[in-house]
């Protein structure tokens, strides 16, 4: 197998787009190799947290990976403590995305030791294309806006890569998603590199318990309250414990 890595921080921009070009010719004939792209996956919700996440793409299938985060957690105050309640285990967290079947389906593990597969059909976002334009690395960008699951995201696409896709859920504008973040600053994808491979693009979902969105928002909404609980059972009596806030990458309102 032949692998044609492109890495955007040590590479001039011909050589970048000369490589980019292959990897696409390459891309467009029927093939068993799919584009492995590795994205930086910040995420804010308390300290700043850095995920190496992959995402890997098909003409019709594509399958975004993170897991065990790089780097150290913030120092909380004296008497506050942040807790993920989401759990590092050996498979991680997935979103996969069958064009073909219209379905999405979300891995998510929990600190209670139960992983959940949430299933939804493919979510139509709703951009605003700006004319706003800029250079990323060695690709031309333009930018565009949408509103989803409780964030306002921008994210910067391109036509050289003309492949409607982009990390996690985010997807549907006319060329791949260099960079997203959304407004408030806890959420950040960055391409980092592509690779064309001929990785397994479909995971294995028979040891995931499957639910609807509409499961996983209740999920969502009354974790706190079993993280209470169960803590607030193991501590002495005289030991006051208070949850002040709770962040998730998805939210969403009470209609959900």
């Amino acid at each position: 197998m032949v692998l044609l890595l492109i890495n955007l921080r040590h590479m001039t921009n011909s050589r970048l787009m000369i490589l980019v070009s292959l990897v696409l010719s390459a891309y467009a004939y029927p093939q068993k190799e799919v584009l492995k792209l590795e994205y930086d996956f910040f995420l804010g919700m308390a300290d700043i947290v850095h995920y190496k996440s992959i995402l890997l793409l098909s003409n019709d299938k594509s399958l975004f990976l993170w897991g065990k985060p790089i780097g150290e957690p913030k120092e909380a105050g004296e008497y506050e403590v942040y807790v993920n309640l989401n759990a590092l285990d050996s498979i991680g967290s997935y979103t996969y995305v069958d064009k073909v079947k219209d379905s999405m389906y979300s891995r998510v593990p929990y600190f209670d030791q139960q992983s959940y597969l949430v299933m939804e059909p493919i979510v139509p976002m709703v951009w605003t294309i700006t004319d706003e334009l800029k250079k990323i690395g060695p690709y031309n960008c333009q930018k565009a806006k949408a509103l989803f699951r409780g964030r306002e995201y921008t994210a910067w696409f391109t036509h050289d890569i003309p492949i409607s896709s982009g990390p996690w859920k985010l997807q549907g504008l006319p060329g791949l998603i260099i960079n997203a973040f959304d407004n408030k600053g806890e959420v950040q994808f960055m391409l980092n590199s592509i690779v064309k491979s001929n990785m397994k693009i479909t995971p294995d979902f028979s040891a995931t318990k499957g639910i609807s969105l509409k499961e996983y928002a209740a999920i969502q909404k009354s974790l706190s309250e079993v993280f209470y609980k169960k803590v607030k059972s193991r501590l002495p009596r005289e030991v006051d414990l208070e949850i002040t806030s709770q962040k998730s990458l998805e939210i969403f309102d009470v209609k959900d």
